[in-house]
């Protein structure tokens, strides 16, 4: 599998971002990408602008470490996926650090760029006023 990992700083508590990046339907609110979203249980579904339905198994949504878990499981040729972001207190704001692991190698490099965007609109949405 290949590692990834992006990370933004953004001028809010971070419990305020945690609030908004817990909130497993509310994604499309500050994904670029993503036109709708929705959660049920452990389970998370998005659509993709002009683009494919993606399932995911919400693996961890830690209150206390401010830790969210994602993994794939249908809808983008991705063999194996495991997503953490990371919320985490950084002076007067959050520093917010996304990683993950991905097979195949080649869809690194895509799912490096993903992240990167869902970053820069968790940032703008939250400083904003979210």
């Amino acid at each position: 599998m290949t590692s990834v990992r992006v990370h933004t700083r953004i001028a809010a508590p971070a419990d305020v971002v945690w609030k908004v990046v817990s909130d497993a339907a509310a994604v499309a609110s500050w994904v670029p990408a993503i036109a709708r979203s929705s959660a049920s249980g452990s389970t998370r579904q998005y659509e993709i602008h002009n683009g494919p339905v993606i399932t995911e198994e919400i693996v961890t949504n830690d209150q206390v470490l401010r830790r969210f878990q994602h993994s794939i499981r249908s809808g983008l040729p991705i063999e194996a996926h495991l997503a953490t972001i990371d919320v985490l207190e950084d002076r007067d704001g959050a520093l917010v650090v996304y990683g993950a692991d991905v097979e195949p190698q080649a869809a690194a490099s895509m799912m490096a760029g993903l992240m990167s965007d869902a970053l820069d609109g968790l940032r703008r949405f939250v400083e904003a006023g979210a």
